[in-house]
């Protein structure tokens, strides 16, 4: 269920726990890392290989698989996110919330746009999109990250 959900499968959420603390005590206690992370990376390569998936489609995968490489970087600290990561480097947490305050104040206020959220609950919308862009994107890692299983 997580690659459907990450790779755009409709009617699918994902509830369970991020990226990190699903890994947390093998990272912590067993060196889980940056290896052990590209070698499932690559086994998934190639099992699309191997089923012929176009080579676009396993392009397009690899770079939402990689998304998920930072958790397993030791110099993270333990954290679940890159000291340089964008999350970190636009400010974190309260950047994220106002650059989505900011976006959908623009979104309303455009008539293009604006018949879209008619009947729509806002500050729900907000959240979604805070808990999508925040964290380091952790709606990825969740979603594919946990398929993965390292």
């Amino acid at each position: 269920m997580f690659v459907s959900v990450a790779f755009g499968s409709k009617g699918k959420k994902y509830t369970g726990d991020d990226m990190f603390k699903v890994h947390e005590k093998m990272i912590r206690e067993q060196g889980l890392g940056l290896e052990h992370f590209d070698a499932v990376a690559g086994h998934l390569v190639a099992a699309m290989k191997q089923l012929s998936v176009p080579q676009n489609l396993i392009d397009e995968a690899t770079a939402t698989v990689m998304t998920l490489r930072p958790v397993f970087d030791p110099a993270q600290n333990g954290t679940g996110e890159t000291p340089d990561s964008l999350y970190t480097r636009i400010g974190g947490s309260a950047a994220v919330q106002a650059t989505v305050d900011v976006f959908y104040k623009k979104v309303i206020a455009d008539p293009l746009l604006s018949p879209f959220f008619e009947g729509i609950d806002m500050a729900k919308q907000r959240n979604k999109q805070v808990g999508t862009l925040g964290a380091g994107c952790v709606y990825i890692y969740v979603c594919v990250g946990s398929y993965l299983n390292v």
